[in-house]
Order: structure tokens, then sequence, then C-alpha cells
């Protein structure tokens, strides 16, 4: 239902978590992570797994807009997913001992991603909050 704030917040966090799958973070040279030249979230399966759960459970929350507290739940989960890869995107960094010569401004995608899934959590907590209300005024 599009009509709804928290679709649109679902539909972008979803985009987010998908297109962070195809764009670079950082750029640099040497081995390891900057291999090829660029540091993406294509250079670990683990990270692959990670943004495409968060992306499939704010998709997957658009459609269930009839049960607002598995949307709040997969919401939820979608942030702790992009958190997760985030996480481990850094460690993945710091430990391989590369260093990035030009940071990309796409590294901040993940985390419009996380705040857009919260975002919609808030509004679909505040859809369930005055449904309640209203049943218990009939």
């Amino acid at each position: 239902m599009i009509q709804r704030i928290q679709t649109l917040f679902l539909l972008f966090a979803s985009g987010a978590a998908f297109g962070a799958l195809s764009v670079p973070f950082a750029s640099g040279s040497g081995s390891g992570l900057f291999a090829d030249g660029v540091y993406m979230a294509n250079d670990h399966i683990a990270l692959i797994v990670c943004f495409a759960v968060a992306g499939a459970l704010t998709l997957a929350a658009v459609f269930l807009y009839k049960t607002r507290k598995v949307q709040i739940r997969l919401a939820t989960f979608s942030a702790i997913a992009t958190l997760a890869a985030v996480g481990f995107g850094g460690w993945l960094y710091w430990n391989s001992g590369a260093a990035a010569t030009g940071w990309t401004f796409w590294l901040g995608l993940p985390a419009v991603g996380v705040i857009l899934a919260l975002l919609a959590r808030f509004y679909t907590q505040k859809d369930e909050n005055l449904v309640r209300s209203m049943d218990r005024l009939r």
C-alpha cells in the first residue's frame, strides 16, 4: 500500500540495501581487498548475503502491510542485517592492512538504509498504536 509513508521508507531502504551490492565504497591500490582497485560488497560472500537479506526483508515487508507486527519485525531485522554487514565490512578493511586512497560518497548508503528501515519501523508502530487505540474506543 503505497499511500503509507512507511511503505516508501521500506522501498527506499530496500533500494539502498540492494544498491550497496553494486557500488564501490573505496578505492586503493595494493593487495587483499584492493587487488582490483576498489572495495565493494562483492569482495566477500558474507557482505553479499547480509545486504541481500536486508534488501529482501524490507522488500517483503512492503507486501505485508496488513500484518503490522510482522512488518515491524522485518524492518528491525533488516536494520540489524545492514549493521552487521557494515560492521563486518569495517572489520575486513581494518584487518586487511590495506589503505584506501579515496573514499566514495556511496559509503553512506548503508547508513541511509538503516535510517530508512528504522523510520519505517517507527511509523508502522505509530499506525499499530493508532489502530489499538481505536479498538479500545469501540
